[in-house]
């Protein structure tokens, strides 16, 4: 994505900030001081993540194949490796066994408290790659190392285990 981060019209306007109830209790002042550091903030992290982790449309579309319902769909392992192969921390070596491993997560019962909340609501996807992946082997080594690269590469956080505790 080409985005010009400094251009005055992109980033959010400190109006248009949507934010809790906690800020109304602020002075005008202190509110939009906080709301013009969490502006600088969004800037600065998404400069970050487009030098970083570039996001291109396929990126985007492949990573549709994380979501808990695709992964027995036909499209779902192609979107794997293509995802994997887009990734410029992932080898061409690691691309085989994340889809190996993610052959084996495909056959692996995941139960439906992990997919799904108390209301029958599919959990944050943070949550749900958080119990996939600590998931041990027989052995009791952890049982998907190497897709666990491609899901941290993958997701917003970068880090599904301490995304689920923003939540």
């Amino acid at each position: 994505m080409d985005m010009d981060m400094d251009k005055k019209d992109n980033p959010l306007r400190l109006k248009d900030i949507e934010t809790g109830e906690s800020m109304t209790v602020l002075s005008e002042e202190k509110r939009k001081s906080l709301l013009r550091d969490m502006q600088k903030f969004y800037t600065v992290t998404v400069d970050y993540l487009r030098k970083k982790r570039p996001l291109t449309q396929n990126v985007v579309k492949y990573a549709q194949c994380l979501h808990p319902e695709v992964r027995d769909q036909n499209t779902a392992m192609r979107y794997v490796r293509s995802q994997a192969e887009e990734m410029p921390d992932i080898t061409p070596n690691k691309v085989a066994i994340i889809c190996d491993e993610w052959k084996v997560y495909r056959v692996e019962e995941i139960e439906n408290s992990v997919m799904y909340d108390n209301d029958d609501k599919l959990k944050i996807v943070d949550h749900f790659w958080k119990e996939v992946l600590s998931r041990k082997s027989a052995s009791g080594n952890q049982q998907f190392p190497t897709l666990q690269k491609l899901v941290n590469s993958s997701l917003p956080s970068g880090q599904p285990n301490i995304a689920a505790t923003l939540y």
